[in-house]
């Protein structure tokens, strides 16, 4: 899969615009535990796709 690929996917998407959208509105206007693990499942989320897009060689690596 190309770097583009990886990065269009729809899940990278949702995961990205959630982790802004919760850093930058949610935890300001209700703070609570829900925001801190959104905040973390999004983050968990993304960050593999990331990196693998950054590193392609270490794809396997990256998800073991």
């Amino acid at each position: 899969m190309k770097t583009t690929q990886k990065l269009g996917n729809p899940g990278f998407i949702i995961a990205v615009l959630l982790l802004v959208l919760n850093d930058w509105y949610l935890k300001e206007t209700c703070p609570n535990v829900l925001t801190g693990k959104l905040s973390d499942f999004a983050g968990l989320f993304a960050f593999p796709f990331l990196l693998s897009a950054l590193f392609p060689r270490r794809t396997v690596t990256v998800y073991s």
